[in-house]
């Protein structure tokens, strides 16, 4: 399994230091920060949720043995992400754009990762929705 850039909501009682806390570093305005340095460059994004249940997939379905998998779904830049945050909470400031954020653009065969998230849960979580729960979980 290798994914993107790993966000979602945290699952337990303490708070994650894995890439989800990044996000929310730079959602208290922290923009020297890990996040930044990872996602500034264009790198893609998934939510820890569909990770999770692209392994039991994963070691469920024969035909996947042996191969590698990616999760990747989500090709979105660092300012997509900083305007999803200005819409879901208007009463936060939010950084600044960045001018340098790029768009990921990694091609690789997603085929059959889309086909077992498809088949175990109908699809991807939107990742507007993985980057709000992520900094609401923190």
């Amino acid at each position: 399994m290798l994914p993107g850039f790993v966000a979602g909501p945290d699952f337990g009682p303490e708070p994650s230091t894995s890439t989800g806390s990044w996000l929310t570093q730079l959602f208290e305005g922290e923009r020297n920060g890990a996040a930044v340095a990872f996602l500034i460059t264009g790198n893609p994004l998934v939510d820890i949720r569909d990770i999770a249940a692209l392994h039991v997939a994963a070691l469920l379905d024969t035909r996947t043995e042996g191969q590698r998998l990616w999760g990747f779904p989500h090709k979105v830049n660092l300012n997509e992400i900083l305007a999803t945050w200005r819409a879901a909470f208007p009463d936060k400031t939010i950084t600044e754009d960045f001018a340098s954020a790029a768009r990921p653009r990694i091609t690789v065969d997603e085929s059959q990762s889309d086909r077992l998230i498809a088949g175990w849960q109908g699809g991807w979580t939107d990742w507007k929705a993985t980057v709000v729960e992520n900094v609401k979980s923190a």
